[in-house]
């Protein structure tokens, strides 16, 4: 018996997890009976959402659901509580008083019954055993008796005999035993392995970005049907079928959409969704700007593919922390991921309905006449809502670590045959501890590359399946570093001299390097302006992940050495820029050409490959600041074979040759 409640409980724990169709039926059927009994549809949303609210957080609240939700959660459901008490108290009891109105009483009772349908129905599935024919035939008959009892005598009793009514609740039993029919309920896990999940910041981050978007679609949805039925309320009962139709139009479009992302392999990729999100967000404007039925189904086509895309993106997304197994050393049941799942739903379903609740409250006491007004009423006050919550999604997306290069390290990891410390202890570092993703940067960058366009060139040199390899650059002064970030196409970490990453030597270092050869500023301006720019800058290599470089410590270099090959060993590429600006006159680093190099850098090869047995390629490349070029030439194998002291001064030379050359050909 222990085991049925179980899975009674998860069952209808589930079943708020989305608007579904028969929601969105009965939905309808409740605004049209309203629009019927008391000529304001909205009065009969606010009841059914209200309905809708109080059972999931019945069973999100339930003795054996709340042990899976987390403190924040459970006050957050607190708040959600009081503020739907008080909501309904006005709904319920406030508005029939003061309207006079006793058809809303009506109404209420009517919501009730679809309600309790739900309820009955899905009890009864989950105790309901025997083969699929067996359970159909029984679940057919327990929604007709309930139709036929309940439902069918109140129709005809409340609104005699109009069969736009009646059709819409038979559509939605039969939706509702399809759908029944079709779910098993989940299994039951312990709430200690929830714990374990919530203890990955990289899965908290993830869940944010899901309950956020979320919370967008089924605003943005349902202020949707509500503005379309405002303009097609003189319709009468064809107002459904459009509606209907676009709803349908939109889940082929989502559907269709999501195959094509999942086959493609880019169903994981933040870009994605956060592309996704910006498409949503855009025709979600256009939708309620526009009231061209053409312009109406081209826009809804770029929601429903907006939305497929970030639906792809979580969906694979949930599927990948799975594997974080493989770093905390303890297993993730399926079943967990999809709990947890179910819960950022639920939560972001009772967020959004007790939103609802509050606008439709106010709209049923100061517009209780329904008409094109309120759309326009509508439009010009809600529309921006849902597109705030998805741009904070957004944010989360940004800082999501879990991200396409940590998904194939990861999945490198749990197939490899022979371990490997200095990747997991990366990654758990990424994912499984708090980590702090610099977004910012990236931002920037995106807005910069327009401004400093290169042409990448010599991409078919680099042989990806041979990476981790070293990427070697010319300096000229700051101008190198910052092409070479920008248009590297590859994932890479940087060196960086150690006094440009540390916050009290940053400021003499640049001003000695680079402002205090400003000579037509005073200097004081040019104190003033370092500092100024030392923040920005180091800010913006820290978000590189930077390996700090301690040229004039012995122990340092070691631990520079050390941390590059613990990188390469984590899959990550190296980038360095080895000119030694002191062999010129000016002790500045060349401009349009290539200086002398610091040869010590070519160790890590000798180093990689006694620790793991493999060859690192260098890659040299030349960013000339003339023709507006970045280009990757020929790569350079380190060769065990050869003395160290000698194959480290080959490589340096070798490096130096080919970017002296590729300067020349740029000439």
């Amino acid at each position: 018996m222990q085991n049925t409640q179980h899975r009674i409980q998860l069952n209808l724990f589930n079943y708020g997890a989305s608007y579904r169709l028969l929601d969105v039926v009965y939905l309808l059927l409740s605004m049209y009976m309203s629009y019927v009994l008391l000529g304001n549809p909205l009065f009969g949303a606010a009841v059914y959402i209200a309905a809708i609210f109080w059972m999931v957080f019945s069973q999100m609240a339930s003795r054996h659901s709340i042990s899976y939700l987390k403190r924040s959660t459970k006050a957050s459901m607190g708040i959600l509580f009081v503020l739907a008490l008080a909501l309904n108290v006005c709904l319920l009891i406030l508005y029939p008083f003061i309207m006079h109105s006793s058809q809303s009483l009506v109404m209420v009772f009517f919501v009730f019954l679809l309600a309790l349908r739900s309820v009955v129905t899905d009890v009864a599935r989950c105790q309901i055993t025997g083969s699929w024919t067996q359970r159909l035939k029984k679940m057919t008959a327990i929604h007709l008796g309930f139709f036929s009892i309940f439902l069918f005598p109140s129709l005809l009793f409340f609104s005699g005999t109009d069969l736009a009514i009646i059709l819409l609740t038979v559509a939605g039993t039969g939706v509702a035993l399809v759908y029944q029919q079709s779910q098993k309920p989940h299994i039951y896990s312990p709430a200690k392995d929830m714990e374990v999940l919530h203890g990955i910041s990289s899965f908290r981050v993830y869940s944010g970005m899901a309950l956020y978007c979320y919370i967008a679609f089924y605003l943005g949805l349902l202020f949707y049907i509500f503005y379309m039925f405002g303009f097609a309320a003189n319709l009468g009962f064809n107002v459904f079928f459009i509606i209907l139709a676009w709803i349908l139009f939109v889940c082929i479009a989502t559907y269709f959409a999501h195959r094509l992302l999942v086959r493609s392999s880019q169903g994981a990729r933040i870009g994605v969704f956060i592309g996704g999100a910006a498409m949503w967000i855009f025709s979600s404007v256009m939708l309620f700007q526009t009231e061209d039925a053409l312009l109406s189904a081209a826009w809804s086509l770029f929601w429903g593919v907006g939305l497929a895309c970030m639906h792809a993106v979580l969906t694979s997304l949930g599927r990948e922390f799975k594997l974080i197994s493989v770093l905390i050393d303890e297993e993730i049941p399926d079943a967990v991921l999809t709990r947890s799942t179910i819960t950022v739903q639920n939560l972001a379903l009772l967020i959004s309905s007790i939103i609802l609740l509050a606008f439709l409250t106010a709209w049923n006491f100061f517009l209780p006449q329904f008409g094109p007004e309120t759309s326009r009423y509508i439009r010009s006050t809600v529309t921006d809502l849902p597109l705030v919550f998805m741009m904070v999604s957004i944010v989360f997306a940004l800082r999501q670590t879990m991200d396409r290069r940590n998904q194939q390290r990861l999945q490198e990891l749990a197939s490899a045959k022979k371990k490997n410390p200095a990747l997991k202890n990366t990654l758990k570092s990424i994912l499984v501890s708090k980590y702090r993703k610099r977004f910012g940067v990236r931002i920037l960058m995106v807005v910069l590359r327009p401004f400093l366009y290169h042409k990448v060139l010599g991409r078919e040199h680099v042989a990806e399946e041979e990476f981790p390899a070293i990427f070697v650059c010319n300096h000229g002064e700051i101008y190198g570093p910052i092409v070479a970030v920008l248009y590297l196409p590859y994932y890479f970490r940087p060196w960086v001299d150690e006094r440009m990453l540390a916050k009290d030597k940053i400021v003499p270092h640049m001003y000695e390097g680079t402002f205090s050869h400003m000579t037509f500023l005073p200097k004081c301006l040019r104190m003033g302006l370092t500092k100024l720019v030392a923040g920005v800058v180091r800010w913006a290599l820290l978000a590189f992940d930077p390996i700090p470089v301690a040229r004039d410590n012995i122990k340092g270099l070691g631990r520079t050495f050390q941390l590059s090959v613990d990188a390469m060993e984590s899959q990550d590429n190296i980038l360095l820029f080895p000119e030694n600006p002191s062999a010129t006159e000016d002790h500045r680093y060349a401009e349009g050409d290539v200086g002398s190099f610091f040869t010590g850098f070519a160790h890590i090869g000798r180093m990689y490959y006694r620790k793991t047995g493999k060859c690192p390629t260098f890659y040299p490349i030349f960013a000339d600041k003339r023709r507006r070029t970045f280009t990757i030439g020929e790569g350079i194998r380190y060769q065990p074979d050869s003395p160290p002291r000698e194959e480290k001064l080959r490589i340096a030379r070798e490096l130096e040759a080919a970017m002296q050359q590729m300067a020349r050909d740029e000439e």
